[in-house]
């Protein structure tokens, strides 16, 4: 950052407000950071000592400008998620305890005086000290109005039917509660618990002081930040948590129908389609949060997501209903190209026995020559298979005989649809007779698309109230300057006629021509 050399130079009050400035200043260098750092932790410390096999995360930014990252880690050799008997929660729960706590170190000593992050950790020895006051100084939750407490809708129901039921008003509101259940009882041992109202298990770590955050000390020795180690004991569990968090938008103003909306009048009949997406991009720029490094990691080419899996979108609409790809050639040609299912209907005979749920997880068909075609070979992974639309399995729904046209086309041989019905030479009239043979008389491999009569779990429905305000951002110059002028409308122009107006066309351009020059720029290379 600009100024380091003075940020080590002054005290830890006057440091803060210099790096939440820089923060806001710099936000490409902030998300630079946090990208190279994340992906280097996850190389050197996960991978190698954790023995890493898959992972997926998603960067976030908050309005405050602090950058997050939400992920999901396999690693080999840890126990399975098997939550059937007590003596699987016992053994599940045994294992992790040795790498995920709860427990402050030196809780009676108290975190040291100072902030541990403002010195060298390679010049710092690893002692229990040291990790005292690194987990007291990024591991202690503080609990608030503006972040975690809320009331929880029960609460919130029960005290309005009190107040509509009592003769007179001025009912005290119901208390709030944290929303990451802070403070937490002590535990002696690390225990798999399931919480009143969850339908699944809960992973608690051995805990000795009430408002610690799990953790576990190598991690927290090598990130230096806030970090939340929880293992996933269900498909619920990271259903609910991919839901809830990694999935979440940051706080906006307006939805993206109310902003479409309040543009639809100001149209310019002339050009409607450029017209519309020209507004709505500047009122989406105007009147929706972004985040700053968020915005930078764009720009500087940097993932917002990442994972070690190649995704391959399956659309699994009937073939006439499904969208036709096209390919641009070098002499500027559109071409229609063919889809993934049109590959392999038109497979080679030595790939006769290939379904099509093994051809998508694992081929290579990239090639437009099929000699080219070959299995995914280790270290690459089966991919990921982002199925749409996802139809019901419930025999009494309208989308059922979809479901089963999806079942019978993943897991049969054919090479034109139509051959989906017959099943072992039976002729069948519709999709479900086909799939209830096919269960009765066949065993195909899970390929993750459903099970009958078991609908997709949802996540829990939020139990807290919606939250207040985040508490006061710092806004920039621009930002305060805006705040100042009401109602302010800025004058319209035709999208069309960008680079065309007298001030585009009267403007002397020569100034900026050469003014940034890169040797790679001809090639794309910079």
């Amino acid at each position: 950052m600009p100024g380091y050399e003075e940020w080590k130079n002054i005290d830890e009050p006057r440091r803060m407000a210099k790096s939440r400035r820089l923060l806001r200043e710099n936000p490409h260098i902030a998300a630079w950071h946090f990208h190279s750092r994340n992906t280097l932790f996850r190389d050197i410390v996960l991978k190698k000592k954790f023995n890493l096999a898959d992972f997926w995360c998603r960067y976030e930014g908050q309005g405050r400008g602090s950058s997050h990252s939400h992920g999901l880690y396999w690693f080999k050799g840890s126990p399975p998620p098997d939550m059937a008997t007590p003596e699987a929660r016992a053994h599940f729960a045994r294992v992790w305890g040795h790498h995920v706590t709860a427990v402050n170190p030196q809780r009676d000593h108290g975190a040291d005086e100072g902030n541990p992050l403002s010195v060298d950790p390679l010049e710092t020895g690893v002692t229990w000290e040291w990790l005292n006051r690194i987990v007291n100084r990024c591991q202690r939750h503080h609990c608030s109005t503006t972040y975690c407490l809320r009331v929880t809708k029960r609460d919130a129901d029960r005290a309005r039917e009190v107040s509509e039921q009592a003769a007179t008003g001025g009912q005290p509101p119901p208390a709030p509660t944290c929303r990451f259940l802070f403070p937490r009882p002590a535990r002696e041992a690390a225990e798999v618990i399931k919480r009143p109202g969850k339908g699944w298990w809960s992973f608690e770590a051995e805990h000795n002081d009430t408002h610690l955050n799990k953790y576990n000390p190598l991690v927290a020795l090598c990130w230096l930040a806030n970090i939340d180690c929880s293992p996933c004991t269900s498909v619920d569990a990271v259903i609910n948590y991919a839901a809830k968090y990694c999935s979440k938008s940051e706080s906006q103003t307006s939805t993206y129908a109310q902003i479409a909306k309040s543009i639809l009048p100001h149209i310019s009949d002339h050009n409607l389609m450029v017209s519309f997406v020209s507004k709505l991009m500047n009122k989406l720029i105007g009147e929706r949060d972004y985040s700053a490094q968020e915005i930078c990691h764009i720009l500087l080419g940097l993932a917002l997501r990442e994972d070690s899996r190649v995704v391959q979108s399956v659309d699994c609409r009937p073939r006439d209903r499904q969208s036709r790809p096209i390919d641009i050639t070098a002499e500027g040609d559109i071409e229609e190209s063919q889809t993934a299912y049109d590959k392999y209907l038109r497979r080679p005979d030595w790939m006769e026995d290939i379904s099509y749920f093994e051809f998508l997880q694992d081929w290579n068909f990239k090639a437009r020559n099929p000699v080219k075609w070959a299995r995914w070979q280790p270290p690459a992974m089966p991919r990921v298979l982002n199925y749409f639309p996802h139809y019901k399995p419930v025999r009494t729904h309208q989308q059922f005989s979809d479901f089963c046209r999806v079942k019978l086309l993943l897991n049969y041989l054919h090479r034109q649809p139509a051959e989906l019905l017959d099943v072992d030479g039976l002729r069948f009239s519709y999709y479900g007779a086909a799939y209830k043979y096919c269960l009765e008389h066949h065993q195909h491999d899970d390929d993750h698309y459903g099970t009958l009569d078991e609908p997709d779990p949802l996540p829990d429905e939020d139990e807290f109230e919606p939250g207040g305000d985040v508490g006061d951002i710092p806004l920039e110059d621009w930002q305060e300057v805006a705040r100042q002028v009401l109602d302010l409308h800025l004058p319209e122009e035709e999208a069309d006629l960008l680079g065309r107006r007298d001030i585009d066309v009267n403007y002397d351009w020569s100034q900026h021509v050469a003014r940034y020059s890169h040797e790679g720029f001809p090639s794309g290379d910079y």
